[in-house]
């Protein structure tokens, strides 16, 4: 890998990494902040609302009635919306590893130094990696900093949370992997984003109807998001390392394909 890269693209990236960060702060400090107001209405709200299924219904076995309440909470306000932010940040980034410098014409300028491309698409997964990582990471602490704020008797550990966001960031590396491997097939940026976007929907429509139709509860394993459900690991739940598993041979098999496939694509503007 090249430092060199590594370093250019976290460069060009920072501004759009600060304003992700800064929304996913927001974004958890906000849910945090309004658990009491939800707590202390919540028998209310479920009932009006019908019942508490409506928001997410998570259900731990060993967990206190409480825990219970704030994981439903948590999962129907935060994790559910997170999600989606995710699988934006995946599709915009993982693709724009190639489309980004081939719309721009810079890529054949950035492939004529004397480097492979394989040593230069792996160290743009690795700045991914480090960029993944670091919006994983806003997510963490506003939760952290929240809980201990606003969720004290809910008693979620600093462990956890991390399990959970370690099934967050394999998620959002797979969908990367997914938009990469689109962008070394197609190169052109608007094609590549606009298709990403369509299979990205399709996936989401399909654990809609799999949620609905019980008859067709398969089509969620065929969903990228099926494969969701950082929640779960809370509390006395077991980390689901099939899920999470997938989702991790999901990226790696991407970035496997893409970079024997942009060994030998004709990069022309």
């Amino acid at each position: 890998m090249s430092l060199s890269v590594i370093r250019l693209t976290l460069r060009t990236r920072r501004l759009a990494i600060f304003w992700f960060d800064f929304g996913i702060l927001a974004l958890g400090l906000l849910i945090m902040g309004l658990w009491p107001l939800f707590a202390e209405n919540w028998d209310d709200l479920a009932q009006a609302m019908g019942g508490s299924e409506v928001f997410g219904g998570t259900q731990v076995e060993g967990a206190s009635a409480q825990q219970n309440t704030f994981y439903s909470y948590f999962s129907s306000q935060y994790t559910s919306t997170l999600m989606l932010v995710l699988a934006y940040f995946g599709v915009w980034f993982g693709a724009g590893l190639i489309t980004r410098d081939f719309g721009s014409g810079t890529l054949d300028v950035l492939l004529a130094a004397p480097m492979s491309r394989t040593r230069f698409l792996l160290s743009r997964i690795a700045a991914l990696l480090v960029l993944t990582t670091v919006v994983v990471a806003a997510s963490y602490v506003a939760i952290l900093v929240g809980a201990a704020i606003w969720a004290r008797e809910v008693d979620l550990g600093a462990l956890e949370l991390l399990v959970v966001h370690l099934q967050m960031l394999v998620f959002t590396l797979a969908i990367a992997g997914g938009g990469l491997l689109l962008a070394t097939l197609i190169l052109q940026p608007g094609r590549t984003y606009g298709l990403a976007a369509g299979v990205i929907v399709i996936m989401f429509v399909l654990l809609i109807v799999s949620d609905i139709a019980s008859n067709l509860e398969w089509l969620e394993k065929i969903s990228i998001f099926g494969y969701w459900n950082p929640v779960d690991q809370l509390g006395p739940g077991d980390f689901i390392w099939r899920d999470t598993l997938v989702l991790g041979v999901t990226a790696l098999v991407t970035s496997a394909i893409s970079l024997v496939i942009f060994r030998r694509r004709d990069i022309v503007a």
